[in-house]
């Protein structure tokens, strides 16, 4: 070894800690909890941590398919619901419908949301019933994931039993 050139060892002692501390590192240990979902959301964890995404106001459209956005809520007690929750909303929560971006061919797709919700889906005057569900509590950014099985053409989504006035929400085929 040639003087004042440092050695490997010299590198990785001071590297190593860096590297630990580093966004990207945090990061995955953060995310421990979301290798419990049943099926992978990486791609709506990095999503939901992206700053500007659109806000959605009650009553409109999610911007489109892999497109997320922030759902601006209101008090349960005030949202015009299409068809009653299925499940009864905690008073003090918050809710909103908003419809599906529309599609072009049914099939599956799934709702994935950033924090804990309850989800119902309408369409053709009818409530679809989820396909499957996952979700944990100690996934950062990821709540809870729904699959649904929609025809073609537009589906109201009901949210409700938020504790927050907002929730990130992306619609997407599965993976």
């Amino acid at each position: 070894m040639r003087l004042g050139t440092p050695s490997l060892f010299a590198v990785l002692a001071v590297a190593a800690p860096l590297a630990a501390s580093s966004p990207g590192t945090a990061l995955a240990q953060d995310a421990s909890g979301c290798a419990k979902f049943r099926w992978p959301v990486d791609r709506e964890r990095s999503a939901f941590g992206t700053p500007g995404l659109r806000t959605v106001e009650a009553g409109k459209p999610l911007p489109g398919i892999m497109d997320p956005a922030i759902v601006a809520l209101q008090p349960v007690a005030d949202v015009k619901f299409e068809r009653p929750p299925s499940r009864k909303p905690k008073d003090g929560t918050f809710g909103a419908v908003v419809k599906t971006p529309p599609l072009a061919v049914g099939g599956i797709y799934q709702i994935t949301t950033s924090d804990d919700v309850w989800i119902d889906v309408v369409q053709d005057g009818r409530e679809l019933k989820p396909k499957a569900v996952t979700g944990e509590r100690d996934c950062p950014n990821v709540r809870k994931s729904v699959r649904f099985d929609f025809a073609a053409g537009q589906a109201t989504v009901e949210i409700s039993g938020s504790a927050a006035n907002s929730v990130k929400v992306d619609f997407l085929p599965p993976p």
